[in-house]
């Protein structure tokens, strides 16, 4: 038979000892908890990580498909003012031809005036 003092004894190591069991299990969960909250932030790095470098692939093969779209407009805006420059050089030239016909015509009707009397 236990004394009034020794049973309070007992209690209190009993209750010590589930105390100091409480602790460490939460002493272990908190470390499951920041090893799970350690391992998702991880995944969560990775998987922002992998997403970047897919933006980044994404973001140059748009600049280089630009950079092609763009050379190629160059082209054809090359292409339209040198057919605009033969156009132009063209009716230059036929302007040239009916300003020389003209001319000679003037030239013609000039010496026609002139030596009408004699």
């Amino acid at each position: 038979v236990l004394e009034k003092g020794e049973s309070i004894a007992l209690k209190e190591k009993f209750a010590g000892k589930m105390a100091i069991q409480t602790e460490k299990q939460l002493q272990q969960q908190a470390v499951l908890a920041r090893t799970a909250a350690s391992n998702e932030v991880g995944s969560v790095e990775k998987s922002a990580g992998k997403a970047l470098v897919r933006i980044e692939d994404k973001a140059l093969e748009f600049e280089q498909e630009l950079a092609q779209d763009v050379g190629n407009v160059e082209k054809e805006i090359v292409k339209d003012v040198v057919n605009a420059e033969k156009e132009i050089v063209k009716d230059v030239e036929e302007v040239e031809e009916e300003i020389v016909e003209v001319e000679k015509e003037i030239v013609t009707d000039v010496k026609k005036i002139f030596s009408f009397g004699r």
